[in-house]
This record gives structure tokens, C-alpha cells and sequence, in this order.
């Protein structure tokens, strides 16, 4: 959980410092957008915050690909595949299926269910706590009313060189006066 709550805080802060995706319609960063909330409708921010957290794990999933084994012999379109065969299941594909699926959008109404933690009986038994790590620390953020602009919104970013995770090798930020 350790890892995935700071891959995913790493996604996130860039998500919600960068353009909003729609600024051509008046839209800001979404971190601004978040702030506004946080000093006017303090009530619904932690809600606020849920769902762009929730979004920022489905546009970048802190896991890409998990690794199972058959459990039975099985056959999947056009594929047979033998019980306790390797399996790899490609988080990083699954929550594109919409308009606009490959940008970030902070406010995007929540989905029939963001595949990128499983789900019942497969659901990541630390999904909570990522949650809670992640969400407590933005928070602590947005509470101290800090300025921060990524240093060059520009550059590409550089990410670790893994297809198991989606993480940022690092995120320069500057706080503004």
C-alpha cells in the first residue's frame, strides 16, 4: 500500500496542478477549483476530493498489471487457458470505455466502477487505507492554502521505467508568493 499511496499521490498532485484538460471552457486547474471549495463549501470538499482521487487512479493507476493463476481450464473468446497457467490482468487498459477517457477530469461523475483497485471479492484489501493516505495528505495541502504551480507544465514528465506500475520518477513544484 505504501507504494501505491505514493505513486497515486504522485499522479494526483500533477493531475491537479496541470490545465484542466477543458480550460478552453473556462475551466481552471483543478487544484484551484478544489481550493475554491475547500474556502466555500468546506462540507462537500473531503467528497470533492474523493472523486478526483478516484479519477486520478483510473486515468493513471498506480498498478498496471497484476499477475493470477487459473483456477480452473477455461476459454476465453477464441483462447484455452489451462488451469494454474499465468495470467496478466492489464489495469492500466480497463476504465477507457467513454468520452475523453484519456484526460483527467477532477469532477467526471463517478462510473459503473473504477476497475483500477479490482472489485468484490477481488477489490485490493488496501484500497481504503490508499484512501485514506493519499486523501489525508492533499488535504493537509489544500488546508495550508500553499500556491503550487509545477515548475515546467511543459516538460514531459519522466516516469519510472516499469509496466507493473505508473509512477513519476519525480514532479518539480514551486510554491508562489
Amino acid at each position: 500500500v505504501h507504494m501505491s499511496s505514493q505513486f497515486l499521490l504522485g499522479t494526483a498532485m500533477r493531475n491537479l496542478l496541470m490545465p484542466d484538460p477543458r480550460a478552453n471552457k473556462g475551466r481552471s486547474r483543478p487544484w484551484d477549483e478544489l481550493a475554491a471549495i475547500l474556502a466555500s463549501d468546506p462540507a462537500s470538499f473531503d467528497q470533492r476530493l474523493d472523486g478526483a482521487l478516484d479519477e486520478a487512479r483510473r486515468v493513471d493507476p498506480p498498478v498496471t498489471i497484476v499477475n493470477r493463476f487459473a483456477a480452473s481450464d477455461m476459454r476465453i473468446g477464441p483462447v484455452d487457458i489451462k488451469k494454474d497457467c499465468p495470467v496478466f490482468a492489464v489495469i492500466g487498459s480497463a476504465n477507457r470505455d467513454f468520452p475523453d477517457a484519456e484526460e483527467f477530469h477532477w469532477d467526471r461523475p463517478a462510473g459503473p466502477g473504477n476497475l483500477s483497485l479490482g472489485h468484490g471479492i477481488h477489490e485490493c484489501i488496501g484500497k481504503s487505507l490508499q484512501q485514506a493516505i493519499v486523501h489525508t495528505a492533499l488535504r493537509r495541502l489544500f488546508e495550508a492554502k500553499l500556491d503550487l504551480r509545477i515548475c515546467d507544465p511543459h516538460a514531459v514528465p519522466a516516469w519510472f521505467d516499469n509496466i507493473y506500475f505508473r509512477a513519476l520518477q519525480s514532479l518539480p513544484v514551486t510554491r508562489c508568493p
